[in-house]
């Protein structure tokens, strides 16, 4: 899958939902150098909050998460946060990692969406 349909297939399904808002959206992408992005800020029909964004690049035909960040909350508690920033070299799966609802910074694989299955 090239990285302008991985996009598209996102955006179609969060277009799709009718059981959340979509405050915020982009995606750019540019087939020439085969990198991109996208991003968003959505709220469900409980008030939860999910923000995302993904920095794509295409790589010996596989879609690369260059960069990631999923925060999701309810009011002001988070819920979960994965990103690979670079701020936690001690955890096993550096840079991927979760923070938790108690504020804890543990190890996890980069989360897979259901579009990639």
């Amino acid at each position: 899958m090239r990285i302008e349909h991985y996009v598209d297939r996102i955006l179609s399904i969060l277009y799709s939902r009718r059981d959340i808002e979509i405050e915020e959206i982009e995606a750019n992408v540019n087939a020439e150098t085969e990198y991109g992005f996208i991003s968003a800020r959505l709220v469900y029909w409980d008030g939860s909050l999910l923000e995302f964004d993904e920095t794509l690049s295409f790589e010996k035909a596989i879609i690369v998460k260059k960069r990631y960040n999923y925060h999701y909350q309810q009011g002001n508690e988070i819920i979960f946060r994965y990103d690979n920033a670079l701020h936690h070299p001690g955890i096993s799966t550096f840079p991927r990692h979760k923070h938790t609802a108690t504020g804890e910074v543990i190890h996890a694989a980069e989360p897979v969406s259901r579009s990639r299955r």
